[in-house]
């Protein structure tokens, strides 16, 4: 009875409990070390059998033996599991974490004496049949609604930024729906992995290979002038038959994020790095239009504009519709237009 009494006084800690099962199956020294290692129960994630066994000087068919016999004790004696519960309810009420800051978050807790990997709870978990609704996979852990949520938010963070160049968090947060807080929408898109943050509150992110809107407008109006302010280019990205309408600073730092540009910060200026080809970046009626301006211009009246476009075969039409909503064009005055990047 003594015993018992003592038993309940311990600290009891993940790495006590995981312990008192192994010895309660027999095994001790080199055999206990080598099962702990298999499982993660020494709290350092769990290993393969070869990883496990050639420490202890083991074979892998050995340390599989011994992990066997484990599991037979269980079936016979099912063992206390009290701290191990404990931790898997600390994890699912935390999720989605990443996989260190659990391990960090039961040391805190004292449920374990250091961080522990969590491999080694969820190793615990389905030896001992406990049930649980976590799971874990590329440094993160996630309830199944969670892992759901996190693919989502991948598709609809890429759709944000082929629309508009860059995300918002909050907007993404929006689109997700229930409840989903800023943190977990951090989260999730770190798990991306193309993913970059623009700003260092990691409230805006881009995803480099998502070429949409707001790049192809770029390239646009920077092969007219290989060089722009980004004012220019924050007033054509919001005159695009589809505004880009992103707050300046945004602007600045999505130009930033792109390799072949440069931005100096002192002229507040963007830059292409290499010559961009018109003939791939504009259609055959916005090279007509920037050949006209640069024919007649720099700077054209709707009625100046409208004469030459008719030798040049453009329709009425469709100069009305790329004076007003064409990125390649500034209005400086009403009804006087100039080709973006170029003095009045």
């Amino acid at each position: 009875m003594a015993v018992a009494d003592d038993y309940d006084r311990a600290p009891q800690t993940l790495e006590n409990e995981l312990a008192d099962l192994l010895r309660s199956a027999k095994l001790e020294g080199r055999q206990a070390r080598a099962v702990a290692a298999r499982l993660g129960w020494d709290g350092g994630g769990a290993r393969t059998l070869a990883a496990a066994a050639a420490p202890e000087g083991y074979s892998r068919e050995r340390v599989r033996q011994l992990e066997e016999r484990v599991r037979a004790h269980v079936r016979r004696s099912p063992p206390r599991t009290s701290v191990t519960e404990t931790a898997l309810r600390l994890i699912e009420d935390a999720a989605p974490l990443a996989s260190r800051d659990a391990a960090a978050r039961l040391a805190t807790a004292g449920v374990s004496q250091r961080p522990f990997d969590v491999e080694g709870v969820l190793s615990a978990a389905e030896l001992l049949g406990l049930v649980h609704c976590v799971e874990t996979g590329e440094g993160v852990i996630l309830r199944p609604d969670q892992a759901q949520l996190r693919a989502k938010a991948a598709l609809l963070a890429r759709r944000l930024v082929v629309r508009n160049g860059a995300g918002n968090i909050n907007a993404l947060g929006l689109d997700l729906g229930g409840g989903t807080t800023a943190t977990d929408v951090r989260l999730f898109l770190e798990l991306c992995g193309d993913v970059t943050w623009l700003d260092d509150h990691r409230t805006w992110f881009t995803i480099p290979d998502a070429v949409g809107r707001a790049i192809r407008t770029l390239r646009k109006m920077l092969s007219i002038a290989p060089s722009l302010t980004v004012s220019d280019i924050d007033n054509g990205l919001r005159r695009s038959l589809r505004p880009v309408v992103l707050p300046q600073e945004i602007v600045r730092l999505l130009c930033e994020s792109q390799r072949w540009l440069r931005v100096d910060r002192e002229e507040d200026t963007v830059t292409t790095t290499t010559p961009l080809d018109q003939a791939r970046v504009l259609s055959p009626i916005e090279r007509k239009l920037v050949a006209m301006f640069r024919r007649a211009g720099p700077t054209l009246t709707f009625s100046r504009a409208l004469a030459l476009a008719e030798r040049d075969d453009i329709s009425l039409g469709s100069l009305r519709f790329y004076l007003s909503r064409t990125p390649l064009l500034h209005s400086r005055a009403r009804g006087h237009y100039t080709l973006v990047g170029q003095a009045a």
